[in-house]
């Protein structure tokens, strides 16, 4: 019986201190932003031992984020990073890094495919403005097909180059965006 009362003892004590350790929300509270509720103290505030009790200790208000990014379809993403690897290739085919034949149909084909298809895949659901980043990718899109026609227009291998830079400055931004919208959707909790 008396190992059973030491065995009951230890348990109460375990769950004791257990009960004392602060937890990983705890310490995560510590660090969320609080705001007074109330700003004067009233007669019946207090323990009774000259100490205030705020409502400081109550967890903050939940806001809802200004736009829900969670609203991008999901095949936005993956159709953005497949027009950024083949931007990538077609960036690095007029920098000569990739050797090919003739680089005319190539560009040509993809400006006329990418800058449409660019528009369409960001465009903001849900009836609202334009995020920066679907700004940017939109812009980056149209700077290619310019850059497109430039390099038809003025035949120079300079031209061709800024045309490959630019295309690489497409799949950059691509990528972002891809980025972006797959932390925007991920909860935070899981990582």
């Amino acid at each position: 019986m008396d190992q059973l009362r030491r065995a009951a003892e230890w348990r109460r004590q375990e769950q004791r201190s257990a009960r004392a350790l602060i937890t990983d929300a705890d310490i995560i509270a510590l660090f969320e932003p609080r705001t007074p509720r109330e700003a004067s103290p009233s007669a019946g505030d207090g323990d009774g031992d000259g100490t205030l009790t705020t409502s400081l200790d109550s967890p903050p208000p939940v806001v809802a984020p200004h736009r829900a990014v969670a609203s991008v379809p999901g095949f936005v993403s993956p159709a953005l990073a497949l027009l950024a690897a083949v931007s990538i290739l077609q960036g690095y085919t007029l920098l000569n890094v990739v050797p090919a034949g003739g680089w005319q149909t190539s560009a040509i084909l993809f400006a006329a495919v990418t800058f449409p298809l660019s528009v369409l895949l960001t465009r903001p659901h849900g009836g609202g403005p334009r995020t920066i980043t679907e700004k940017a990718v939109a812009s980056s899109a149209a700077l290619v097909a310019v850059m497109t026609v430039t390099a038809l227009v003025i035949d120079r291998p300079s031209v061709t180059h800024l045309l490959g830079v630019s295309d690489l400055m497409f799949a950059l931004v691509a990528l972002g965006a891809v980025l972006v919208n797959e932390r925007a959707t991920r909860p935070t909790g899981l990582r």
